[in-house]
């Protein structure tokens, strides 16, 4: 009973992780149909198998479990799938020769018109073939991965976890077709619970890091262009030298820059929609309760932004939330530049692509209405 409930769950993972990527399609600008496939392959027959109770003892009779035809197609997929995860887009001889051999034994092996003994010696060798071609381009890109960053790491795991997924799917259909030389329920059985375990944890790695979903290109996007409230704005060393007029103050509050630091990152963005309502110096003064002094000493040393940069900042910030929250399937781009007070739309669009480094309708994902 508990892996006729199990394959149920795994199924109902399955396509919860299709509709996210469908989904989110639009911001992430990345769909790997190969994955949605690998996907479906594990969830329609884990569908049928609940329906049927794990009652496995007629699948043999089924044209598909007595041949190698889906082995194959698996394997393509498997391989183009880590190919469009790498971004991986050339596309060498040796690739298109195991895509017409590939798809050739697909129909050899489902009319059957290959014996079975050669139709495994066929396969295993396509197989060792397309295994090396996934290796190469996976080792390449873990020599290059720059480890020090969580993300990548995440990644590279995911990378190791679902090529490991993929090696011992292979050696199962492996098993089939040479230890049994036949398909034996009994076997079949028990590769599809040990399966079932198998994919149950790879679902729970991508709804907890869906990031693995979209590849090398989400995933550099994601590198190079941080979350805003992310960005360190405001740095303990002074930018440049005190200058004189500046320098009795200096005496007085360099010991507090530190406390005032701590408490602009941790109030500021608690309050960035009140701050932008007003005088965003006076506003971080009267929140902090210091003198307006020195605060506007703190921006001036201590920041990376200028006052009104940081004005703006904030006001793109508010921008972003109201953004998540779905603002603009009511209302229009003006309007929300309006609610962060941007003087005009133009405004709003130069300062959004200045901090997040892309334009209003690519970091949506859809038509703005003006």
């Amino acid at each position: 009973m508990f892996f006729i409930v199990l394959n149920l769950i795994l199924a109902v993972l399955c396509f919860l992780i299709i509709g996210h990527a469908f989904l989110l399609y639009k911001k992430n600008r990345h769909l790997n149909v190969f994955f949605v496939l690998i996907l479906f392959f594990v969830a329609v027959p884990r569908v049928f198998i609940f329906i049927e109770g794990l009652e496995t003892k007629d699948i043999k009779n089924s044209v598909f479990w007595d041949n190698l035809s889906l082995a194959y197609l698996y394997v393509i997929v498997f391989q183009w799938y880590f190919k469009a995860l790498l971004n991986d887009r050339k596309l060498p001889l040796i690739n298109g020769v195991q895509l017409v051999v590939g798809f050739l034994m697909v129909a050899l092996s489902y009319l059957r018109l290959v014996p079975l003994y050669w139709d495994a010696f066929f396969f295993i060798v396509f197989g060792v073939f397309v295994l090396i071609e996934i290796f190469r381009i996976i080792k390449a890109h873990i020599n290059t991965a720059n480890l020090s960053n969580a993300e990548e790491r995440v990644f590279v795991l995911w990378l190791k976890i679902i090529f490991g997924v993929a090696v011992f799917i292979l050696f199962n259909s492996w098993g089939i077709s040479l230890v049994f030389n036949a398909v034996d329920a009994s076997y079949i059985r028990a590769a599809y619970r040990l399966n079932s375990l198998v994919w149950f944890g790879v679902c729970l790695y991508i709804l907890f890091n869906p990031l693995v979903l979209y590849g090398v290109t989400a995933l550099q996007k994601s590198l190079l262009k941080p979350k805003l409230a992310d960005l360190k704005l405001l740095v303990l060393p002074p930018k440049g030298p005190i200058q004189e007029a500046d320098t009795a103050l200096h005496q007085r509050i360099h010991l507090k820059i530190p406390f005032y630091i701590a408490r602009i990152n941790e109030l500021v963005p608690k309050k960035k929609g009140t701050l932008i309502k007003g005088k965003v110096l006076t506003g971080i003064a009267d929140l902090l309760q210091v003198p307006q002094s020195h605060i506007k000493y703190a921006f001036k040393y201590h920041c990376t932004l200028s006052v009104k940069e940081h004005e703006n900042y904030l006001k793109v910030m508010v921008a972003i939330e109201c953004i998540e929250k779905q603002y603009l399937k009511e209302h229009t781009v003006a309007s929300l530049a309006e609610v962060c007070g941007f003087a005009s739309r133009s405004a709003f669009y130069d300062n959004f692509k200045k901090f997040t480094g892309e334009k209003v309708t690519e970091y949506t994902g859809q038509a703005m209405v003006g």
